[in-house]
């Protein structure tokens, strides 16, 4: 949806800063740059100056669990084990990316805080996935041996599946951008090992290895490119084949961060661009909740035996957002786990999942209403949103955002992303390999902005 100025000049800026040659150029005498990217446009349009090629590939541990369905012993080997990213000598594991949060130098991160005051623990994510794989019992995610609905294969398997993607590595890729901002702190700005380097890693982590950059892989970047289409929020160019207004700001977002953590005197702008990527990261979260939540309590969209199915989606994307809910309403999260849990026979109440994440709770969490969208918008499966359509005609008004409720937010603040300028490379920045990137696309800076220019007129 390009249906702002800042959207199309950010489209542009975006585009030119990472595809025209004279934009990223490398300073002499840099460290080694990963020349091996997981295609041609590299990592869905983000090129590390740093070796990260063997984290990306734990999305295909990830593609591996869920192509084993229901097998669940090999499933959990691969989960607890690790598969396809090399780390050393041995294997990173899934299992490893939430147990990682009960050391206690990581439990002051604002996700994992916001977590564990909901769920009671820092390996939330590993409760989850851990019950669903063992079919054992979790009052709070699901009781996977004994309940009439968690119990279920299709159940399950949604469960693990999603879980992984949008809980476990969701969070650990946020831990790692935590970690650059950390090790940035502290004056360790080498790309190869300090902040360019964590951060790097919160990207690879994020997108994965198989995403040709559309939403075809297992990272948390594809759900920003699905629901996007549900929410009429897709539409922004990047050059790389994906469109999602998410993952538009987060490319460009993070590949300022990455150059801005190569030098000193960075502080205040990179504590800003940290908390749009968090306010960002919420939104697909937001977005898979509604959208699931809302199929399952249609009886035109969901006939009864698929209800299981879809709840348990619904489920696992909207346990992954209640801690952010409960931030700003913990009475609203509370309605919501209610409702929405596996553990509670029958269809979701819509009104009331909704009715939570009204646009006040959505600035309360740091985000802006334009951010999420409307489910159903730009006539994304029209005729079944017309049979049961998410919203009464009267709460189809434009939002109205309160920005001083965004902006108390603690940890993230969605206004910040406009306010971002690209930092040039050179004088000791250093950007990754622009004869590769500028063959990913066939935009210069001048056409990129005509044309897009030319698409908002239009409008």
């Amino acid at each position: 949806m390009l249906g702002t100025r800042h959207g199309i000049v950010r489209s542009a800026l975006l585009i030119a800063a990472l595809a025209v040659p004279g934009l990223c150029e490398e300073a002499d005498g840099t460290a080694a740059i990963d020349k091996k990217p997981a295609s041609t446009k590299g990592f869905a349009g983000y090129y590390p100056v740093s070796t990260v090629t063997d984290h990306s590939m734990i999305d295909k541990d990830v593609s591996d669990i869920a192509d084993l369905k229901s097998s669940w012993v090999e499933a959990k080997k691969i989960y607890e084990n690790g598969k396809n990213s090399a780390k050393g000598t041995g294997l990173r594991n899934l299992k490893a990316f939430s147990s990682a949060f009960l050391d206690k130098s990581k439990q002051d991160e604002p996700m994992a805080k916001l977590g564990n005051a909901f769920w009671g623990r820092f390996d939330f994510g590993d409760a989850l996935v851990s019950a669903a794989l063992d079919g054992t019992d979790d009052a709070q995610f699901g009781n996977f041996n004994t309940g009439e609905m968690a119990k279920q294969e299709d159940v399950r398997m949604q469960m693990v599946k999603k879980g992984v993607a949008f809980t476990v590595v969701w969070l650990y890729a946020l831990h790692e951008m935590e970690s650059a901002l950390d090790k940035y702190s502290k004056g360790k700005y080498d790309v190869a090992s300090g902040a360019p380097y964590a951060l790097d890693e919160a990207w690879v982590f994020y997108v994965g290895s198989i995403d040709d950059g559309t939403g075809s892989g297992q990272g948390p970047y594809s759900g920003a490119e699905k629901f996007a289409k549900k929410f009429g929020t897709y539409g922004y160019e990047m050059g790389t084949g994906g469109r999602s207004r998410v993952n538009a700001e987060l490319l460009y977002q993070f590949t300022a961060m990455q150059r801005y953590l190569q030098t000193a005197g960075n502080d205040e702008v990179i504590l800003q661009i940290a908390q749009c990527i968090r306010a960002q990261f919420k939104v697909p979260l937001i977005q898979g909740c509604l959208s699931y939540a809302h199929q399952a309590s249609a009886e035109s969209m969901t006939d009864s035996e698929t209800v299981p199915k879809i709840k348990a989606e619904a489920w696992a994307f909207c346990s992954a957002i209640l801690p952010s809910l409960h931030e700003v309403d913990p009475a609203s999260a509370e309605a919501v786990k209610k409702t929405v849990s596996i553990n509670t026979a029958g269809r979701p109440n819509w009104v009331i999942v909704k009715k939570a994440f009204s646009t006040v709770n959505i600035n309360k969490m740091g985000i802006k209403c334009e951010d999420v969208g409307l489910l159903g918008s730009a006539g994304y499966n029209f005729d079944a949103y017309a049979i049961s359509p998410p919203y009464e005609k009267a709460e189809l008004k434009k939002c109205s955002d309160d920005n001083t409720l965004i902006s108390t937010n603690k940890y993230a603040d969605s206004s910040m992303c406009a306010t971002l300028k690209m930092p040039r490379c050179g004088n000791g920045v250093v950007c990754s390999s622009s004869a590769s990137l500028s063959a990913m696309s066939t935009f210069t800076f001048g056409s990129a902005v005509i044309c897009l220019l030319s698409l908002y007129s239009s409008r």
